[in-house]
């Protein structure tokens, strides 16, 4: 069975959702998956009443931006279909879309200034993977998922970093890729290092098991900078972590953390939930 049986791509047309329309096809050639496009056009009762060619013209517009992209699938030999919904706002029909159709990743472009791509940007980034049932894959315009070298960033080793770690062995299975655990503490003293190191050993262990090349290290840093630079660093073209972690990231996938590592990171970032 994939890893993803259902991928959602959420599409605007617009040139910031380009890699997330390339790596949509990737993902899903490389891991078994279907593919479930995805548009919102924006719209209220007194906009569609008043300027309905407009409403019109912005449905067409979705609707060969979805067929462009079905018929890449086809091409790859991909199972797709597309969907088109109406709302006034983008980012609950997502969740509601994801929800109904039983999706397992939503790939969403990142940068944007206009339409879907806009709620990506600011606290609409955090909405979006808090509300949504299923993991994320954030795609910058330029950022290609090939398997050179994915950085797994943990807190601890609680469920749902073990969630997270099987999730991160069967991506890079898929991928081939090596794989580097990485846990940041602010500082020397913020956490028991024998712990943390276990933790990380622990981590490697499970991805050890499947088969995949593994490292990992402990590092002190800022939290958000350090898995950028690390990813960097290490030429990672995908960065994996959980929608949850420890006391020190309480607020990871809720405010300046997430939010930074999503905007500034060169390569795709993988949001785990479990």
């Amino acid at each position: 069975m994939a890893i993803f049986p259902k991928i959602l791509l959420a599409t605007d047309g617009s040139e910031y959702i380009v890699g997330a329309e390339r790596e949509v096809i990737n993902f899903a050639k490389t891991c078994g998956s279907d593919i479930c496009i995805m548009s919102v056009v924006l719209s209220n009762p007194e906009y569609d009443t008043l300027a309905p060619k407009l409403v019109k013209q912005a449905e067409q517009d979705a609707i060969n931006c979805m067929n462009l992209v079905q018929n890449n699938a086809d091409s790859a030999g991909i199972k797709s279909y597309t969907i088109l919904r109406h709302s006034e706002y983008i980012y609950p029909e997502i969740v509601t879309t994801a929800k109904e159709h039983n999706i397992d990743l939503i790939v969403v472009g990142r940068r944007g200034k206009k339409g879907l791509l806009k709620l990506l940007l600011g606290s609409r980034t955090a909405e979006v993977i808090n509300h949504v049932h299923c993991s994320v894959l954030v795609v910058p315009r330029t950022a290609k998922v090939e398997g050179k070298h994915i950085l797994l960033a943990v807190d601890g080793i609680g469920y749902n970093e073990i969630n997270v770690a099987k999730v991160t062995a069967k991506v890079a299975k898929h991928f081939a890729a090596p794989v580097t655990v990485i846990t940041v503490v602010h500082s020397q003293i913020e956490f028991s290092k024998d712990n943390t190191e276990a933790g990380i050993t622990k981590i490697c262990d499970i991805l050890k098991t499947e088969g995949i090349k593994v490292t990992g290290q402990v590092i002190v840093g800022k939290y958000a900078e350090t898995i950028i630079e690390t990813a960097k660093n290490l030429n990672c073209d995908l960065i994996v972590v959980g929608n949850h972690g420890h006391t020190s990231f309480k607020n990871f996938w809720l405010g300046s953390v997430s939010e930074k590592v999503i905007r500034l990171a060169e390569s795709a970032v993988l949001i785990v939930r479990n």
